[in-house]
């Protein structure tokens, strides 16, 4: 919002608003702080000055920034990196051969392991700082495009691991010495597979101007009329964001404003492109996909001295039931290399500044 306020301005200057600038500003689009998602001439009193100058000044012009969302222009994805983590512990059962002689003894397990998907997007942003900052400030747009890029991976790339849910039913059979106490402990041999990405988001929201119209204005209804009415006009809607509506409108002369009149007049603002090029509201990411699974079921013996007081717990720890294969903490994150990603140039017009005469056209 703070790249575009000093265009905007200008834009809102050309239509016929009055009062673009606060109290303090020497020159059009300044002297405006900001309020939420929206920017308004500061009209608050300083110094010895008592009260504003000028017909109709405690008008002041606002600018608001309304129904933000990010949105995925285009994503691709990198080489893949697959490793082995380290075997986690699933499930225990005892056993107690209390006979004088060595036992065959064959435990089962069944058990469903399931995948786990973990989504990461790395610290690193390219593209307008604005908008970084606007995804970091506020957590609800960084989770909905954080949720937009999972979905869309999901959507168009299947998993590379493996078929994802498995049911094992393994028996495992051991000879167990004379009175000894058998632990038996199963273990789920997971394997990572990651992914890396990179994507180029587009910012999409809706502007509206709201402030009174001075009498050299270029509205259809009330230009050359001495009313100064209160205008609201908003470009864009949920079909089409702010930058596509105002190219739009510029390129058939939408009513109620008449453009082409704004083109003979203010050629180099209603001529510059800066606004209405979505290519300055876009953000290139960095993310990556962690998908994990349990790839087979081993199992292990840990033999004890047994005794008559252990036969309660043969039970104990028997366990059937389901279980996520995910990244552990000592398992160590691998590095990737990340896709690069084209994007179009940035179309930077520089526009002249406009002194803040109220008694200018």
């Amino acid at each position: 919002m703070d790249n575009t306020l000093p265009r905007m301005t200008m834009l809102a200057y050309a239509m016929g608003y009055a009062n673009i600038a606060g109290f303090k500003a020497k020159m059009l689009g300044d002297d405006y702080f900001r309020d939420g998602d929206s920017w308004v001439a500061d009209t608050r009193l300083y110094g010895k000055v008592k009260k504003c100058s000028g017909i109709k000044c405690e008008e002041t012009f606002k600018i608001d920034y309304l129904d933000w969302s990010f949105h995925i222009e285009d994503i691709i994805y990198g080489d893949s990196v697959i490793d082995e983590l380290r075997p986690e512990k699933v499930s225990e059962k005892l056993f107690v051969n209390f006979r004088n002689y060595p036992v065959p003894h064959t435990t089962k397990l069944k058990h469903e392991f399931l995948p786990s998907l973990k989504h990461t997007i790395t610290k690193h942003w390219e593209g307008n700082p604005e908008y970084i900052a606007l995804l970091e400030y506020d957590s609800k747009y960084f989770d909905n495009m954080a949720r937009s890029i999972k979905l869309a991976a999901e959507g168009s790339r299947s998993n590379t691991a493996g078929e994802g849910r498995k049911v094992f039913n393994n028996a495992f059979t051991y000879s167990i010495p004379r009175r000894t106490l058998a632990k038996f402990k199963f273990f789920c041999n997971k394997i990572r597979t990651t992914t890396p990405y990179t994507a180029n988001l587009v910012a999409k929201f809706n502007v509206r101007f709201t402030g009174i119209l001075r009498s050299f204005n270029l509205h259809k209804q009330y230009k050359g009329s001495q009313e100064l009415p209160k205008i609201i006009h908003t470009f864009g809607d949920e079909s089409e964001p702010f930058y596509t509506d105002l190219s739009r409108q510029k390129r058939i002369n939408a009513e109620p404003w008449l453009w082409y009149d704004m083109h003979d007049y203010y050629h180099s603002i209603v001529n510059d492109y800066y606004l209405a090029n979505k290519t300055n509201y876009k953000l290139k990411l960095r993310g990556k996909f962690e998908y994990v699974t349990c790839k087979s079921l081993d199992s292990d013996v840990e033999l004890k001295a047994g005794n008559d007081r252990r036969k309660r717990q043969i039970e104990t720890y028997y366990f059937n039931g389901t279980f996520i294969a995910e990244a552990g903490p000592d398992d160590k994150p691998v590095e990737v290399n990340y896709p690069e990603i084209s994007s179009e140039g940035k179309n930077r017009i520089q526009i002249e500044p406009i002194s803040n005469d109220p008694d200018s056209s």
